[in-house]
């Protein structure tokens, strides 16, 4: 499992920088990033079509349900594309458990990730 940290902000007076290195994900099974409003993933194929899908606890759910996976982008990401997903705002995307977004892959080859903060200010 990977934690991924923010990489970069960006805001009206600043930009982030998109050339600082990407992170290959450490498996195909849950890793997670910080929630919230103003926080975005990037995710990069170069090669293979990849699906991406944020989990849902069944801790999120008062009843003991939980919520079916929410797939990024709708369906598999293109072999060879450059997304930016977001934002993942706590109160609908954050685990109760450890209070991070949690997301599992169906590839991590030619894949790698990176988290942002995009501020309104």
């Amino acid at each position: 499992m990977t934690a991924y940290a923010v990489l970069g902000a960006a805001t009206r007076a600043g930009a982030a920088d998109l050339a600082a290195a990407l992170t290959t994900p450490g498996g195909t099974s849950t890793d997670s990033f910080p929630p919230g409003g103003d926080i975005y993933l990037r995710l990069k194929t170069g090669g293979t079509a990849i699906t991406a899908t944020i989990t849902f606890p069944t801790a999120a759910d008062p009843y003991g349900v939980g919520k079916a996976a929410y797939t990024l982008g709708g369906g598999a990401l293109p072999a060879t594309g450059d997304r930016l997903f977001g934002p993942f705002p706590a109160s609908e995307f954050g685990d109760p458990s450890d209070g991070q977004v949690h997301i599992n892959y169906t590839a991590i080859a030619n894949l790698t990730v990176g988290v942002y903060r995009m501020t309104n200010g």
